[in-house]
């Protein structure tokens, strides 16, 4: 961490002086960093014995795509616990009343009950149709 944090310090000062946030730039080098690693990745992988290295496109693709679904979930985590926070603090009886009994189901059940839950209703609702994440289809 101290080489990111001496690397966003010697950026020049804007603002009359005022230095620019480190934690924001500590995010941007740690973002670019990431993206070179998976861009490479491949590149380093290739050289390696046959069941790693015949498959490195893959591992980088699935690198990518993990990353990918680990920021898009996130973000809806985020959204919709701001959503779930507002409800519970809305003046309406109604919207509170949803809000708590959403918050008493989801902590009451175990995760993998969860998962398998959206697991097989994305199976049920998205068979019938040709179904695309990222491009990808998913359930044919």
């Amino acid at each position: 961490m101290s080489l990111f944090v001496g690397l966003a310090m010697r950026f020049p000062t804007i603002d009359g002086g005022q230095r620019r946030n480190a934690d924001t730039m500590i995010m941007a080098f740690c973002v670019v960093g990431l993206w070179v690693t998976l861009s490479v990745m491949p590149l380093l992988l290739s050289p390696l014995p046959s069941p790693i290295g015949s498959a490195a496109v893959q591992f980088g693709e699935g690198a990518r795509m993990t990353v990918l679904l680990t920021t898009a979930s996130g973000s809806a985590g985020i959204v919709l616990g701001v959503l779930i926070a507002l409800a519970r603090m809305s003046k309406s009886r109604t919207l509170t009343t949803g809000a708590l009994g959403f918050v008493w189901i989801i902590r009451g059940t175990p995760l993998l009950v969860q998962i398998l839950f959206v697991y097989s209703l994305c199976l049920h609702f998205c068979r019938a149709s040709s179904f695309r994440i990222f491009g990808r289809q998913w359930w044919h």
